[in-house]
């Protein structure tokens, strides 16, 4: 899913993620990814289609929140393809592929990827989002997507539906963030 879907009876765009970490970590075929497709499988390419400066602002907020790296980039790998490239913040010269890091080391850069896709949708999704992520790492993604709800970062503000079962992420949101859902049985 390359371009976010229109809500069926609105002028509006959704993108749906249930971001899968193999998919994450897949080196891709080298092609423009104006979008981070519903998996993920993009995430190389998604981030190789920002530019020098997106990527650049991306990465100091990538290391500012997984401290252990240093930098982010993404480097060819063979004719026609690419993967991303981790560097150690105290050893420089180690770089460390996606599939060397942690689960909430390359969902990280995912949730920071949306903030400057091309096609920025009306409606972002998230399914468990939490998933993957270190405790300590829920308040910030909370804060990063509020902040993307409000346009104070990213190319305009978006409005960001989260769905979870974790009472842990629960706790970072404000009572009136939160909306409870059930299903009837008998429907």
């Amino acid at each position: 899913n390359k371009t976010p879907g229109r809500v069926r009876g609105t002028p509006h765009s959704a993108q749906l993620l249930h971001l899968d970490l193999n998919a994450l970590r897949q080196p891709n075929l080298t092609d423009n990814a104006p979008l981070l497709s519903t998996s993920g499988d993009n995430l190389a390419n998604a981030f190789a289609t920002l530019s020098r400066k997106e990527r650049g602002e991306l990465a100091g907020q990538f290391a500012a929140l997984v401290p252990t790296f240093a930098d982010v980039d993404v480097r060819p790998l063979d004719p026609g393809r690419q993967h991303l490239l981790f560097q150690d913040r105290w050893a420089p010269n180690a770089l460390y592929t996606a599939n060397e890091v942690s689960d909430g080391t390359i969902l990280v850069l995912a949730y920071l990827v949306m903030q400057f896709q091309r096609t920025q949708p009306d409606l972002i999704l998230v399914e468990e989002p939490e998933r993957g992520l270190h405790p300590y790492l829920l308040g910030s993604l909370v804060s990063f997507l509020r902040k993307m709800s409000r346009g104070e970062t990213g190319r305009r503000a978006v409005q960001i539906v989260l769905a979870t079962h974790s009472a842990d992420l629960l706790d970072h949101l404000e009572p009136g963030e939160v909306r409870f859902l059930t299903r009837d049985v008998q429907e």
